[in-house]
């Protein structure tokens, strides 16, 4: 059978090197597309004629858009889209089938983002019931997490504008019909047996400063100011918080059924340092609150409330805690007294 005489090669000749111009194995209605050897142990596949549009390999790394990939994949001046179908050979990665699997690998990025990109955005999927976009794990499963400190996810930023507020981490979700939502979860378990971890926290959030650091004043900004946790809780005066329903700030739910040999409490708190101004401090924008403590029907009569009259056992106060009003300090006395029945 003879060889055609569009090849740049016979049987007895090796393909030539080429260029990515000219590739050393080429399409004869297309001469620019085609296979060449850019050096030693490299292989390239070019399509438009030119270094950077080409997929190189070498030494086990796949390059795309770059000639000298040192990962095993390093995609270079363009996008990497995964088209999650159901169906269809042509698909990218198969979400359902898991046809895109990573072992004991890494994804790496760099370079600079165009104001309007993203490095990843799910913004297309649609969110099928009982699935997730990141997992990790599940209930009855969990990672095997053995480092000693760290953490799962960790994310370090900084910046040096004077003017904004960066957000370092932003959720949102809107609903539309009765069912409930939840902005975020978190459920740190103890399944250890004696004596158990020292420390279980749902979440712990800090703001600090570093040796040599300042906070400026608020200057009338009443958003201002350094806080662990910002809770809030909002509404238009077009909305409708219907009778019966309940609001709040902050729920503090204890339900530690269990023994306690040591301290329990709804709240604990703490300090060091510096002497605070108060254990708590208030400030309102409209008429303030109708009572200082509620107890409604399940708890007025229940302690620390209690229905007895008290006898001092002597004319002055033994004690006094004090409050603050507007600058003034007032003292609430506290006696050792003895029940009446």
């Amino acid at each position: 059978m003879g060889i055609s005489t569009d090849r740049k090669s016979t049987v007895g000749d090796m393909i030539a090197n080429g260029s990515a111009k000219a590739p050393g194995l080429a399409f004869r209605s297309d001469p620019m597309v085609g296979i060449w050897r850019p050096g030693a142990g490299k292989i390239a596949i070019t399509t438009l004629g030119n270094a950077t549009s080409g997929v190189y390999v070498h030494n086990g790394n796949v390059g795309i858009g770059t000639a000298a990939p040192t990962n095993k994949l390093d995609v270079v001046g363009g996008d990497l889209s995964f088209a999650g179908t159901t169906s269809g050979a042509s698909m990218l990665w198969d979400f359902s089938a898991d046809e895109l699997v990573m072992t004991k690998a890494k994804m790496s990025f760099s370079g600079a983002l165009a104001a309007a990109d993203h490095v990843l955005d799910f913004s297309g999927m649609t969110m099928p019931a009982s699935k997730n976009i990141i997992r990790g794990g599940s209930y009855s499963t969990p990672l095997a997490y053995t480092a000693a400190s760290g953490g799962l996810l960790q994310i370090y930023y900084s910046q040096s504008r004077d003017t904004g507020v960066d957000v370092a981490s932003f959720l949102y979700g809107v609903t539309t019909g009765q069912a409930g939502a939840l902005g975020a979860t978190a459920l740190i378990e103890s399944n250890a047996g004696s004596p158990g971890p020292k420390t279980l926290e749902g979440g712990q959030f800090m703001a600090g400063l570093r040796a040599g650091g300042y906070l400026a004043s608020i200057a009338g900004d009443g958003t201002a100011g350094m806080y662990g946790a910002w809770l809030k809780v909002y509404a238009n005066v077009t909305s409708v918080a219907s009778a019966g329903c309940r609001v709040a700030a902050v729920w503090l739910d204890n339900q530690m059924s269990c023994a306690v040999g040591g301290e329990e409490y709804a709240a604990f708190v703490t300090t060091g340092g510096s002497v605070p101004d108060a254990v708590f401090g208030f400030e309102t924008s409209s008429n303030g609150w109708a009572s200082f403590a509620y107890f409604d029907e399940t708890s007025y009569n229940k302690q620390p409330v209690s229905t007895k009259s008290c006898v001092t056992t002597t004319n002055d106060s033994d004690a006094s805690v004090i409050w603050n009003l507007n600058g003034t300090a007032y003292y609430m006395p506290l006696y050792v007294v003895a029940h009446t029945s």
